[in-house]
C-alpha cells in the first residue's frame, strides 16, 4: 500500500486528546518531551482505549509502532509520510490486479480510524452503505423501486472486497459465478439445459443491474427493449407490416422465450406447436380478417401438416414479424383463385417439389393424378383461376387424407368438397364442378364428358 502524510498539527492535536499529563519545570506545566518507565501516551490519552474495537497497538501501548516523534525539541508524535508502510507493518498487503482508491493512495484513514471505534474493523460507521456511498455518490441510484437485497440491507462486502481483487469493481468473483452464489434456482438448471443464454456465460449485467433499477428484476430496460439491445435482428422484424401480438402484448417476449436457460433451442418455454396453442386454441381473427380455426380442436382431427406433426410451427410462419399475411415465413397465396406463379408458391416449395405443379404429366411426381394425367397441374398451372392450395386443403389438419379440406372457403359460403378416397384414387364434388374421380393404375384413362373438369375449371 503507498501512504498519505498526516499533518503534523492533526497528529499533534491526536497527541493532546484527553486529559493532558503535565511535566514540572521551573513552575510551569507542559507535555514531556520524553517518556520515561514510569510514563506512558497512556497516562493522558486514556480515551483512546474507549469504544467496543481498540487497535491493537493502543492496547497494547505499543503507540511508538506508529508514531515517531519528529523534533526531540517539541512534543509532537507523527506517523511516517509513508502511512501505507505502517499498516502494513502488521497487516498483509491486499493482493489483486484492481486496487481499491484509498488503498492505492495510502488512505487507509477514509475507511478506518486509528485508535478505537464502535464498529468492527475499526470502520468509521457500521453502515456499510453510509460508509461507501460517501465516495461513491456518482454510483447509480441505489434506491430506485427494485433494490438488490445486499444493497438494500447495507451489504455492500456481500459482492465487492474493501481492498482489491482480480475482478473489476472489486468483486469477490466473476460476475457470474457471484450471482449464482446466491440465486442457486438459475445455477441448478444450467446443467441440463440445452440453451444457456449469453448473459448468463458471460455477464448477468449484460440485462440485470447490479444494485437497483426502475424495472422488475432489476433489468436494465422493460421488455423487449431490453432485448432489442442485442437483438437488432428482431427488432427489425417486428417492424415489417404484419407483427405478431406476443412480441407486444403483456410480456413480449417473455410470452414464449426464458430469460436463463431452456430445454429447447432459442429458449423456447415450450415446443412451439404447445407454446403456439396457448394462445391459438380458441377461433381468433387473422390480420386478413378472416376467422381462423380454433387450432386446438382442429389439430385432433385427423391427418395433421407435417411441420405441425413435427410440433414446429415456426417451420412456416415467421414468429416475429413478416411481410407476409398470418406471419408467414414465404410467399403464399391468400386467395381463392390465382394466375399460376411459382413465386407465389415459395412457402410450399420448400418441402414440395416445383415440378410436381409444373409438369402436366407424371407417375411418381403426385398421387392426385388420373393414370398419368397430373391433377394438380390441371388446378393450379392455369392463366386464369388457378386454384391455389387454399381451395381444396386445409394447411393445419383435415380429418381427410392428405388434409384435403371437408369445406373451402369461397367468399362467405363455406364451399363442401364432398371428397371420398378411394383404393386407387378418390372422387369428390364440389360446388365449383360436377363429381369427378381419378385412378392412379396404368390403363386406359376414363374419358371426361364434353362440359368435364378441364373445362369446367377453365369457367
Amino acid at each position: 500500500m503507498k501512504g498519505t502524510s498526516i499533518p503534523w498539527v492533526w497528529v499533534a492535536a491526536l497527541s493532546f486528546w484527553g486529559n493532558p499529563c503535565w511535566g514540572q519545570e521551573d513552575g510551569q506545566q507542559h507535555a514531556p518531551l520524553h517518556l520515561d518507565g514510569s510514563q506512558d501516551c497512556l497516562d493522558c490519552h486514556e480515551d483512546l482505549l474507549e469504544g467496543a474495537k481498540v487497535h491493537d497497538p493502543v492496547d497494547e501501548e505499543m503507540c511508538d509502532a506508529c508514531h515517531d516523534q519528529a523534533d526531540e525539541s517539541k512534543h509532537v508524535f507523527q506517523t511516517p509520510a509513508d502511512l501505507s508502510n505502517v499498516c502494513a507493518s502488521c497487516h498483509d498487503a491486499p493482493v489483486g490486479d484492481v486496487m481499491h482508491e484509498p488503498v492505492q493512495k495510502g488512505d487507509c484513514m477514509a475507511c478506518h480510524v486509528p485508535h478505537h471505534a464502535e464498529n468492527p474493523k475499526l470502520l468509521r460507521s457500521d453502515d456499510m452503505e453510509e460508509l461507501c456511498t460517501k465516495c461513491h455518490q456518482d454510483s447509480p441510484d441505489l434506491n430506485l423501486e427494485y433494490i438488490h437485497g445486499p444493497v438494500d440491507a447495507g451489504m455492500c462486502l456481500m459482492c465487492h472486497k474493501p481492498h482489491a481483487s482480480a475482478e473489476p469493481t472489486l468483486l469477490e468473483m466473476d460476475t457470474v459465478s457471484l450471482c449464482l452464489s446466491c440465486h442457486e434456482e438459475v445455477e441448478s438448471g444450467l446443467d441440463e439445459a440445452e440453451t444457456i443464454h449469453i448473459p448468463v456465460d458471460e455477464d448477468c449485467t449484460l440485462c440485470h443491474d447490479a444494485h437497483s433499477s426502475a424495472q422488475e428484476f432489476q433489468l436494465l430496460e422493460k421488455g423487449a427493449a431490453l432485448c432489442f439491445q442485442c437483438h437488432d435482428d428482431i427488432r427489425e422484424r417486428t417492424d415489417l407490416p404484419v407483427d405478431h401480438a406476443a412480441v407486444r402484448e403483456e410480456k413480449e417476449c417473455m410470452n414464449c422465450h426464458l430469460p436463463h436457460f431452456s430445454s429447447l433451442d432459442a429458449l423456447l418455454q415450450k415446443r412451439t406447436d404447445e407454446l403456439c396453442l396457448d394462445c391459438h386454441s380458441e377461433s381468433v381473427k387473422g390480420d386478413d380478417g378472416r376467422q381462423l380455426a380454433a387450432m386446438k380442436e382442429l389439430l385432433t382431427t385427423g391427418h395433421v401438416h407435417g411441420p405441425i406433426e413435427e410440433g414446429n410451427c415456426s417451420a412456416c410462419h415467421e414468429p416475429h414479424g413478416s411481410e407476409q399475411a398470418s406471419i408467414l415465413r414465404w410467399a403464399y397465396p391468400k386467395t381463392f383463385y390465382s394466375k399460376w406463379n411459382p413465386d407465389l408458391y415459395a412457402l410450399c416449395f420448400q418441402c414440395h417439389e416445383e415440378s410436381a405443379f409444373r409438369d402436366a404429366n407424371t407417375a411418381s411426381l403426385t398421387d392426385f393424378r388420373d393414370g398419368e394425367r397430373n391433377l394438380h397441374y390441371l388446378h393450379v398451372n392455369r392463366e386464369r383461376k388457378g386454384r391455389t392450395c387454399r381451395a381444396c386443403h386445409e394447411v393445419h389438419a383435415s380429418p381427410l387424407p392428405a388434409h384435403v379440406a371437408v369445406e373451402s372457403p369461397f367468399g362467405n359460403w363455406q364451399m363442401p368438397l364432398n371428397f371420398e378416397q378411394t383404393e386407387d384414387g378418390g372422387q369428390c364434388a364440389p360446388g365449383c364442378h360436377a363429381p369427378k374421380s381419378y385412378q392412379r393404375k396404368p390403363g386406359p384413362v376414363p374419358k371426361l364428358e364434353v362440359g368435364g373438369l378441364e373445362e369446367q375449371l377453365q369457367q
